[in-house]
């Protein structure tokens, strides 16, 4: 099974999310791959959710073996229950909010990166993720962003990550901090968006 559990930290996902902050207004926004109450994209959208003026905020994850945990909020009520499934981006309950929401944002597991932006495309999704920039290479991505349906977003390059503290420590780019907190960074990350943001 692939290592591609990479949590985004929050201050990566506010310097990106600020310059979409027009395309987000009165909009539901999906984090289909983040543990409600532990995702740094559910702190974010949650503490910035009026100054957004979001209209709701999904957020489901996947939990290996068990239950998925979905989070919906709506500026007055929050609703936080398991799911009936494991949270899998492509199982029917988070299909069926995928249909629902209007735009997704998050960091989907690096493995399945072909396969999540295919979904998104396919159910004709606006898209804000975090990916690897080596997908450029892949012929599905290749084509969208030629044929200018995804662009790459403002921030590329060196991002880091927590990663489970059972993943094995790296030569280079891999850390513990002062708490014992298991770190990498990819020099190779980067934002992957439907938004067109550069031609103003």
């Amino acid at each position: 099974e692939a290592n591609d559990e990479f949590y985004t930290q929050y201050d990566d996902i506010a310097k990106e999310v600020e310059h979409y902050k027009e395309h987000l207004k009165g909009k539901v926004v999906y984090c289909n791959c983040d543990i409600p109450n532990f995702s740094n994209f559910h702190k974010y959208f949650l503490d910035n959710f009026k100054e957004l003026e979001l209209k709701k905020l999904i957020v489901t994850g996947y939990v290996k073996n068990g239950n998925g945990r979905c989070f919906i909020y709506d500026g007055e009520k929050a609703t936080d229950y398991d799911l009936l499934g494991d949270g899998d981006f492509r199982g029917d309950e988070c299909v069926d909010m995928l249909q629902k929401a209007d735009v997704v944002i998050t960091n989907p597991p690096f493995s399945l990166f072909r396969e999540y932006i295919t979904q998104l495309i396919e159910h004709g999704k606006e898209f804000l993720i975090v990916g690897n920039q080596n997908a450029i290479t892949y012929k599905e991505v290749f084509s969208l962003i030629h044929d200018n349906k995804v662009c790459l977003g403002t921030k590329s390059g060196d991002m880091k990550f927590v990663v489970p503290s059972h993943y094995e420590l790296r030569n280079t780019r891999s850390w513990l901090d002062e708490n014992g907190v298991n770190w990498r960074s990819l020099g190779n990350a980067c934002w992957f968006t439907s938004f067109n943001i550069h031609k103003n």
